[in-house]
């Protein structure tokens, strides 16, 4: 946990390649089900304009807390970055579906 933490500070403190560094590792691992990692590399990533690896890593958020709506509108960025209007689209009516419930 302490190293997770370590990277998020990374991330959040302007360094994104070494939190990606630290990060990475845990995919797949014993921490891979909790989100604020994914949440944390997709911020890394996006910053760094990695879109595809971005949007991966807040897709899988969105498998282990679907009603992020962070994430959500992380990716609905992104998708209109790529020029793919119809799934920002779809992630912003996502967001009003789940503050409407």
């Amino acid at each position: 946990p302490e190293k997770i933490e370590a990277g998020i500070n990374q991330i959040l403190t302007g360094h994104p390649e070494f939190g990606i560094t630290a990060l990475e590792p845990y995919i797949g691992g014993n921490y891979d089900q909790w989100w604020p990692l994914h949440y944390y590399l997709g911020a890394a990533y996006a910053e760094l304009e990695q879109v595809d690896k971005a949007i991966e890593r807040y897709l899988r958020v969105l498998q282990l807390n679907p009603s992020h709506a962070e994430s959500m509108k992380e990716l609905a960025d992104l998708y209109d970055a790529k020029g793919d209007a119809v799934m920002g689209e779809k992630y912003r009516n996502k967001i009003k579906l789940v503050k409407e419930n």
